[in-house]
């Protein structure tokens, strides 16, 4: 079951700073957690504004409540899971706390998840390996969730910690919280087995909490943060150290930054009045701290701070110090074409000490190095970090080219995709013609996994947010296809491409343009090859045209600029015999099926190889609006395929009404066809009521209509 949990999940936990001896032992002696353990299950909201030590806290909790639980006859079942906005997608959202919770509990109580272990290996042997042909679905797993609680109890006791439930953002949070509720609701208690839920999260969004516990942490942590200081500046001056805890606010995050800050003047041989001085200017409001780090950065540095902080910020996973060492010196305009080059002119950290010198001070200690499985990575020191970014920092490091904090997203990622397009058009790597790739990204090339797999989703992003990308072009030196080529060839080694198959190797920039929708791209091409039109119709392996893969994503407006050409093979089919109007009517995408049509220059009986056409796929997909169009071209509705299939055949095996009833209302369907198994449209149907199964249409297309066997068998029983 290791697909259901991920060891990096536990990586925030690891990240916080345990308490500082002698701090949080309030929290165990506090009269609302003491009820809160005593009593028949619970729910307990720690509360606080950033900064405050709530992570701290729970993690405290957490650790005592593990050193107790020992002896047999107290055993608790002790669940956690602690949100971490700037780690990986599964470390932040509602699917990877449930993967984790349930991991938990299958090592610590399997019977109670014998269901689960059904399931996955039920999936396994009929739909193929987890995570590539099949996946789970949140509400799948929250069910699971909901059903092992009760098992559980009924032997064990059971205590749930949760952390910056905020971090995974405002709706997760709410949801969560509505969860826990509902959970204890389902709970009968007995007098030692109960459910009892400890979690924090910011004020804000949590406010429909009446009649529960919570302990206000910023209420009750002064003394904590005095000792913290204390504990970190035991030989300094008292009146440095009294100076720094009358202005902490009962802020962890504040006096931290600040110790830090006296710390690196004292190592500057600073004397006490300027110390103390220097504690004065210092604002005492968190944000108003941060916003004092970032305009003293001086004008000249702004580029590379910039650069950091968006690496850090938009990157799609924390970077490693050794990644970010090139990612931060292969910048889109670089004169530079090779690593040495870039070693040559001084712009990449000669090691990985000297690029943790530069994060903390270009960061102005903002970004910090943790170690995840012994790899150092780069992150921010705290989520108000990341916060105030987003409300002010970016606007400050922008400056005059500020617009929008859309627009700042939007040109961050378009800045970190060309960086990765560089990375990989360097002449180190894209000279090379007999490199063993996977080995290369271990132990020579640190960037190039990242790089290899994130420029297109980083394009996306900047597409998303409207900012033109026709720079791309100069990037891969198009209308060369070495570094695109040289691309797929790395994505085909490290096996861990942005898509589940690998590029053919005929691929062009075209069609990856084509396929994600990067209209300003498309245009740039259109517009600087105007003269040549053999490449709007260059053929990839597999026969497919950007058309074809443009419509297969169900872009209109890039089929729309691609139709507008008149250069375009608008009914060339790939190598099994699929054209672009039968990959639009299966998707429904029904604004391409009408943009193919009105071409005329589509034919809509064309066959592939299997004898389909677009009818029987929209058919057989169950997409009425598409039948709709197809119809109005009076196609020929009894063709059939290798199997002898009609398109009401497919329609009627899926128990498709709405669609059965226009094909009927031709007049012309045979609802007494025979295919060459002997089954006629009635038989499908009639097998499909009496098995009372949803039949699924083939190909993978999602059956969005509902099935109703009943009616189309009443229908096609009509004389």
């Amino acid at each position: 079951m290791k697909y259901l949990y991920f060891k990096d999940m536990e990586a925030r936990q690891h990240e916080i700073h345990p308490a500082t001896m002698k701090t949080c032992e309030w929290l165990l002696n506090h009269d609302v957690f003491r009820r809160w353990t005593l009593q028949n299950g619970g729910l307990l909201w720690i509360k606080g504004n950033p900064g405050t030590g709530k992570s701290t806290a729970i993690k405290y909790a957490l650790q005592k409540t593990n050193s107790n639980n020992s002896a047999p006859k107290t055993k608790l079942i002790i669940l956690s899971f602690f949100f971490h906005n700037r780690g990986s997608e599964l470390q932040h959202t509602l699917m990877g706390f449930y993967r984790s919770i349930l991991y938990q509990i299958l090592d610590q109580d399997p019977s109670a998840l014998s269901d689960l272990l059904h399931e996955y290996s039920k999936n396994c042997e009929t739909k193929g390996t987890s995570g590539k042909a099949w996946d789970w679905h949140e509400a799948e797993l929250r069910a699971y969730l909901e059903s092992s609680i009760s098992k559980i109890l009924e032997s064990f006791p059971i205590r749930l910690f949760a952390d910056a439930l905020d971090e995974g953002g405002e709706a997760a949070a709410v949801e969560l919280v509505k969860e826990f509720q509902h959970l204890l609701s389902q709970c009968r208690p007995t007098s030692s087995k109960a459910l009892s839920i400890c979690f924090s999260c910011r004020r804000y969004p949590i406010i429909d909490y009446e009649g529960e516990l919570e302990i206000s942490i910023d209420h009750e942590n002064s003394n904590d943060i005095e000792t913290y200081i204390r504990s970190r500046l035991q030989k300094e001056k008292h009146q440095i150290i009294e100076a720094i805890i009358q202005r902490s606010s009962n802020s962890f995050q504040w006096a931290r930054l600040v110790v830090d800050r006296v710390e690196q003047l004292r190592r500057q041989a600073k004397t006490e009045k300027m110390i103390k001085e220097e504690i004065l200017r210092i604002p005492p409001d968190l944000n108003d701290l941060y916003r004092g780090l970032l305009e003293s950065i001086r004008e000249e540095e702004k580029c590379e701070v910039m650069n950091l902080f968006q690496w850090i910020l938009f990157a799609f996973r924390p970077l490693t110090l050794h990644e970010l060492r090139y990612a931060t010196a292969i910048l889109p305009d670089s004169p530079y074409m090779s690593f040495q080059q870039c070693l040559d002119g001084g712009v990449v950290s000669e090691s990985n000490e000297e690029m943790e010198t530069r994060v903390k001070v270009l960061s102005r200690g903002l970004a910090e190095i943790e170690v995840h499985n012994k790899i150092p990575v780069v992150q921010l020191i705290h989520e108000s970090v990341s916060d105030f970014l987003y409300d002010e920092g970016l606007r400050i490091l922008f400056g005059e080219k500020w617009e929008s904090l859309d627009q700042a997203i939007g040109l961050s990622h378009h800045i970190l995709c060309r960086s990765c397009i560089r990375y990989i058009g360097m002449e180190e790597i894209v000279k090379q013609t007999n490199m063993d790739w996977f080995e290369a990204d271990r132990w020579l090339f640190h960037f190039l996994r990242y790089a290899v797999t994130s420029w297109v989703p980083h394009a996306v992003q900047a597409s998303t947010y409207k900012i033109p990308q026709a720079d791309l072009l100069n990037d891969f030196h198009w209308p060369s296809n070495d570094v695109l080529h040289q691309w797929i060839n790395i994505d085909e080694d490290l096996q861990e491409g942005y898509r589940s198959s690998n590029l053919p190797p005929k691929t062009t920039l075209l069609h990856i343009a084509s396929e994600h929708g990067f209209l300003s791209i498309i245009r740039a091409i259109l517009n600087s090859a105007s003269r040549e039109d053999t490449f709007i119709n260059a053929k990839a392996d597999g026969g497919q045209t950007p058309l074809l893969w443009a419509v297969r994503k169900g872009h209109t407006a890039v089929v729309q600029l691609l139709l507008n050409t008149g250069k375009v093979h608008v009914d060339i089919k790939d190598r099994i015999g699929r054209t672009s109007l039968s990959y639009a009517a299966q998707n429904g995408a029904n604004k391409v099926v009408q943009l193919l049509l009105n071409t005329s220059k589509v034919d809509v009986d064309s066959e592939d190889i299997d004898g389909r056409t677009p009818l029987s796929f929209a058919a057989d997909s169950g997409e009425l609006e598409t039948v709709k169009l197809l119809l109005e071209r009076k196609p020929d509705v009894n063709l059939t395929d290798k199997y002898g299939r009609t398109p009401l055949s497919y329609a009627a095996e899926g128990g498709q009404l709405e669609v059965v009833k226009l094909l009927h209302d031709t007049g012309k369907a045979d609802v007494g066809k025979e295919d060459i198994f002997g089954s006629t449209p009635l038989d499908y149907a009639n097998d499909g009521k009496q098995n009372k199964e949803l039949i699924r249409p083939r190909l993978g297309v999602a059956m969005e209509t509902d099935c109703n066997y009943e009616s189309v068998a009443k229908l096609l029983s009509r004389k």
